[in-house]
């Protein structure tokens, strides 16, 4: 009995290490995919931004556990005209589903700080059109402005 109960601490310990290394490396992974993208909207911005005066004007990212649904949300939060904003938008959800990651991702929130306007799109629905917009298919930016549900 003794011996069992050796084995079963053991099992214990290791299956405890293990989560917590798996816990350890999803974190990792998020942060990256939270840096990568905070890069591509800087990025993305300043081409922008040479084309327009675009002072004060800012992207936050945040990546957050879902509400909606078992995985992860990226939001980003921009300060910037509304009209620049919504020109912008469909290009901001393409980029960020664009963006590799080995975790469940399930809605892109696109939000204009200064009015409080909220435009959501699923994950798995942007992921292709990202792809085509890679691709260099000029059509998935109308796609994607299709695809956002504006609140």
């Amino acid at each position: 009995m003794k011996r069992y109960s050796k084995l079963m601490v053991a099992f214990l310990a290791v299956s405890g290490l293990l989560l917590a290394s798996d816990g350890f490396a999803q974190k990792r992974r998020i942060s990256e995919y939270k840096m990568n993208l905070e890069d591509k909207m800087d990025s993305k911005m300043s081409s922008l931004m040479k084309e327009k005066e675009a002072e004060g004007w800012k992207c936050v990212v945040n990546v957050h556990e879902s509400n909606d649904g078992k995985g992860q949300d990226a939001e980003l939060r921009f300060t910037m005209p509304l009209d620049e904003f919504t020109a912008f938008a469909p290009v901001a959800a393409l980029e960020t589903a664009a963006i590799p990651h080995k975790f469940d991702v399930v809605y892109i929130y696109l939000r204009h700080e200064l009015t409080d306007r909220i435009g959501r799109v699923a994950f798995r629905d942007a992921e292709p059109i990202a792809g085509r917009y890679l691709a260099g298919d000029k059509r998935a930016v109308r796609e994607m402005t299709d695809a956002i549900i504006w609140h």
